[in-house]
């Protein structure tokens, strides 16, 4: 029998969703100017019949509201016009390319007459741009041309519902329908090269009647490990002195000694600016163009971090075409740039000019940033106490820490002793490749349990409702195996230049504030020996770290004005978790018994997390009433702590938290789904980000006394000094005396803040 078609020119009889699906194909007026496309309908439009009148098309409605749009004049599809089947154990289906290519003659016939375009999601975005770009680069800048259309390319709001954090990229996009004018004004820098040393040193003289310049630079890295190790060819400087006005001193030229030592002469009297300025001013240190950090004073990228506070968001190309309308001006040297590679293989003119245009367009940005400074002063006091610890953060980069290549060898042999009996068992049960997520699913299939996923909480989940399952013990136990070898035992050894490893610390690497790590990730090789004992100081030397004690909980303590443990910590006599264990099981006795003082460490340290009690009945196994009741009894001794909570619950109404040290986490989409989380996130902010501003201040202030900080890890500092005792003893009292002041000096004195040492000749075994 022929398939009727649900739409006339729908290839509706090709469809593989045909006969599982429900049509909900178009709404709104057929003139319209304006067409709002989707990926699919969903649940809720499956029984209306009606695109966008489920959760996603309320919440859509209401960012129209906020910018006084009128949906009734919109037109309203999407780029599969029926509901995806339903997938046992799968979540949202992407329409697939038969389906998509089935509905294109009907969604073209959409488009036809149509001034403007919205595009929600990756999968509107690509059928109609033709692109496999991604979303989140799509939107970024002005709205794009297709013949006579505009198109505003922007986050679909269900991607909005599951990850709230993008729900500013979707009020801001679809702005960008009413404001039209945003980039009008748009022109080109006006830029220039010199690659011959006489022009070189003429322009260099020019520029010493400006006090402040921006720089940037290129390099090829093609012959190094990454961007963060030293080494790589200098190819040009790029300066911008005026808006729009910028020059290059091109590879000769910098060849030429005078010219090096006028640039130099230059660039350590100016205020310089930057765009992630960690790396430009450290390369500068290296070629001998600068003699130190002190002249950094402006960072676009940190400044745009102040602002919004989310990573992944401060790319200068992206931040260029969002705020200044700039084209894509890197696809001129992209053709000439491998996968992984530097930039020696561009012609010099074209990389100039796109030298120049980093420059020049993060000379308009630091325009733009210092405009809006001037309505928040919190926030310039902010970016320059981020250019503060940048300063320091380049040594510490620029030095980086040695790496035992032997001990690391040896690792491979223990994981390999460690993962191969667990994998020769799983094979006896089935499972070949216990890497292979396909096979783990059929695996479960066969033995009747559907998998939506077969990541570790899925597993982890499963586990615990069906403990008898052995291959799911194997898979987790192999699962952690695996990671630590694959990330901190092989990884790490691919990160290694000339013995040392150099990571990359983010200063705008978290919505908290904390600092990230990467390239490789120092900050989360968990604690213990093993992995940690790969990084060993210079010969002759030793580690010695420092930590704050408890620092998130002094912080919360101090914020939440808590009486009882502000007594508490300020009388060295009494322990915290004695008292709170004694309220807890009735006696001191009890309280020390070690299963229940590391049951109490978890009721007063899962505090600032929002732990509940479930989760501390089912990791240590104990009945929920009694966790209920020990964490009733904790909450009962800090009155305080419990307002402050409360008093962070209204906060995030208003969606804005604040610390003493102006960083801001916003929720922008609370709703019954994430509110636990956004609750927990919102308690745990501000301890979190307080404590990583006194830590990283306490590593300033360390490396301005001529320390050798080698890794800062949230609340702990190591550095490296001599192996002698006395250099040793000095180190230590020294290191916890700047950390114990800093903290005082920061927050007052109401609470005491400590910082213990240990030393060692590893990572790993550091003792007192």
């Amino acid at each position: 029998m022929d398939k009727e078609r649900k739409h006339p020119l729908a290839k509706c009889e090709e469809c593989p969703w045909y006969e599982k699906s429900a049509y909900a194909g178009e709404a709104g007026p057929e003139e319209a100017t304006t067409i709002v496309i989707g990926e699919a309908p969903g649940a809720v439009e499956s029984r209306t019949g009606i695109p966008f009148t489920g959760p996603s098309g309320q919440l859509l409605d209401r960012v129209l509201d906020h910018h006084g749009i009128d949906r009734s004049e919109l037109r309203f599809t999407n780029v599969a016009a029926c509901h995806p089947p339903y997938s046992p154990g799968k979540g949202s289906v992407v329409p697939p390319a038969e389906v998509i290519a089935c509905c294109k003659p009907r969604l073209d016939s959409e488009l036809v007459g149509r001034s403007t375009i919205v595009c929600l999601g990756n999968t509107a975005a690509k059928t109609v741009l033709a692109t496999s770009e991604g979303i989140l680069s799509l939107r970024v800048g002005p709205p794009r041309k297709i013949k006579d259309a505009t198109v505003v390319a922007t986050v679909h709001p269900a991607a909005c519902l599951r990850q709230s954090d993008l729900f500013p990229n979707l009020v801001k996009d679809i702005g960008k329908l009413i404001n039209t004018d945003l980039w009008v004004g748009f022109e080109p820098p006006t830029v220039a090269s010199f690659d011959d040393a006489e022009s070189a040193r003429s322009v260099i003289q020019e520029l010493s009647t400006y006090d402040e310049l921006v720089v940037d630079i290129e390099v090829d890295v093609a012959a190094v490990k990454d961007l963060n190790t030293p080494g790589g060819k200098l190819l040009c400087v790029g300066i911008s002195y005026a808006p729009n006005k910028a020059i290059v001193i091109g590879e000769k030229a910098l060849a030429d000694g005078y010219v090096t030592h006028a640039l130099k002469r230059l660039l350590d009297t100016k205020k310089l600016t930057c765009h992630n300025g960690k790396f430009d001013i450290a390369k500068l240190m290296e070629y001998g163009l600068l003699s130190d950090s002190s002249s950094f004073y402006f960072d676009t990228m940190l400044a745009s971090y102040t602002f919004d506070e989310r990573p992944g968001y401060h790319g200068l190309k992206g931040l260029a075409s969002e705020v200044l309308g700039a084209p894509d001006y890197a696809d001129e040297i992209s053709p000439f740039v491998e996968k992984g590679g530097g930039y020696g293989n561009v012609p010099r003119p074209i990389l100039y000019k796109y030298c120049a245009y980093d420059a020049a367009f993060t000379f308009l940005l630091k325009e733009h940033f210092e405009r809006k400074y001037l309505d928040e002063p919190d926030l310039r006091e902010l970016h320059d106490r981020l250019v503060m610890y940048s300063r320091e953060l380049i040594y510490v980069e620029r030095e980086g820490v040695r790496f035992d290549l032997d001990y690391n060898a040896e690792l491979y042999t223990q994981f390999d002793e460690q993962l191969r009996p667990l994998e020769v068992r799983m094979a006896e049960m089935g499972l070949l490749n216990a890497r292979s997520p396909k096979q783990i699913k059929e695996w479960f299939e066969r033995a009747g349990l559907i998998l939506p996923d077969t990541t570790e909480d899925t597993l982890r989940n499963l586990y615990e409702r069906k403990p008898d399952v052995e291959l799911l013990g194997l898979l987790l136990e192999h699962r952690k195996a695996q990671k630590s070898f694959s990330t901190y035992v092989k990884g790490l050894r691919k990160r290694v230049y000339e013995d040392r490893v150099y990571s990359t610390f983010l200063l705008h690497g978290s919505v908290t504030g904390r600092t990230a790590s990467r390239n490789p990730n120092l900050q989360n090789i968990t604690r213990g020996v093993v992995l940690r004992k790969q990084f060993v100081p210079d010969p002759g030397n030793v580690f010695v770290q420092a930590d704050y004690g408890q620092i998130e909980l002094r912080v919360a303590a101090l914020e939440a004005e808590d009486e009882y443990l502000i007594g508490v910590f300020n009388d060295p006599s009494r322990d915290i978790f004695d008292e709170i264990g004694t309220n807890i099981y009735g006696s001191v006795e009890a309280a020390k018994r070690k299963e229940n003082r590391v049951r109490t460490k978890a009721y007063v340290y899962g505090m600032n997390y929002g732990r509940e009690a479930a989760s501390i009945a089912g990791e240590y196994k104990i009945p929920l009433r009694e966790a209920e009741k020990g964490m009733n009894a904790f909450f009962q001794m800090v009155p305080g702590i419990v307002a402050w909570r409360e008093h962070i619950q209204q906060e995030l109404k208003t969606q804005a938290l604040r610390t003493r040290f102006h960083r801001r986490r916003r929720f922008w989409l609370i709703t019954k789904d994430n509110r636990a989380d956004a609750t927990r996130e919102g308690w745990a902010f501000v301890p979190q980000s307080t404590a990583n501003d006194v830590t990283l201040t306490a590593l300033t202030r360390a490396r301005q006394a001529g320390m050798h900080v080698r890794i800062p890890v949230h609340d702990s500092i190591m550095v490296e000094c001599a192996d002698d005792p006395g250099v040793i003893g000095d180190v230590r009292r020294e290191l916890s005396r700047i950390m114990v002041d800093t903290a005082r000096d920061l927050l007052g004195d109401r609470v005491p803040f400590i910082a213990d040492t240990e030393v060692g000749y590893n990572w790993g075994e550091l003792s007192e």
